[in-house]
């Protein structure tokens, strides 16, 4: 797991801390590389419904 990782997963167990009730999702990509943009795309839930 690489630093990056690391904090998204830090930042999701304080935000489930303080909103238990919140639906959270954390992706560690890099968004300036056409790859990890659509690995972004690929793991966020789909919200348009």
């Amino acid at each position: 797991m690489d630093r990056s990782q690391q904090r998204v997963d830090s930042a999701l167990r304080e935000l489930r801390a303080l909103f238990p009730r919140g639906d959270f999702v954390g992706v560690s990509a890099d968004l300036a590389t056409l790859e990890g943009a659509a690995e972004l795309f690929a793991r966020a839930p789909d919200t348009a419904s």
